[in-house]
């Protein structure tokens, strides 16, 4: 049978065994990306000036979960609106904080539900956030932004 593969794709079988040998090259990159370090490059002007169009962000998708999300951090999430769509805010509100928010007649208050994040662009004027669709729970994170690889920088 093996041999009758050969003939198929009409290669040696040094070739094959390189071939297979990739496959847990494939595999270990692919993990680590998904489960521990990657790169993402940003779209859209909500970050700005923290994050600029076309930066190759830093993520940290493992470390993050076990020290925990903190006020101030960027992170990575899915959409709360579209699940195919990443998003890259900044979390400003903790489950249990009080939210304050004024629609020009009166102010209002609310507490972020247990497993919440409230994020926000770095953007206010040009940012589609928590404002608009209210507290994301803290699953949709996937992970921290830590540094910028292009332009090369640590980001706070």
């Amino acid at each position: 049978m093996f041999s009758r593969f050969l003939k198929y794709f009409k290669t040696s079988k040094e070739d094959i065994y390189e071939m297979l040998l990739l496959i847990p090259i494939f595999s270990l990159y692919a993990t680590i990306n998904k489960y521990v370090i990657s790169c993402v490059e940003t779209e859209g002007p909500s970050m700005q000036p923290t994050l600029t169009e076309s930066n190759i962000a830093i993520v940290d998708r493992f470390i993050y979960k076990i020290k925990g999300i903190q006020r101030g951090d960027i992170v990575v999430a899915t959409s709360p609106i579209d699940p195919n769509t990443q998003i890259c805010k900044r979390v400003l509100h903790l489950p249990g904080d009080v939210k304050e928010t004024n629609n020009g007649f009166m102010t209002e208050y609310f507490t972020i539900p247990p497993n919440h994040v409230w994020i926000e662009g770095d953007n206010k004027m040009n940012s589609f956030d928590s404002r608009n669709h209210g507290p994301i729970p803290i699953d949709l994170i996937q992970g921290k932004v830590i540094g910028c690889l292009y332009p090369l920088k640590l980001v706070h």
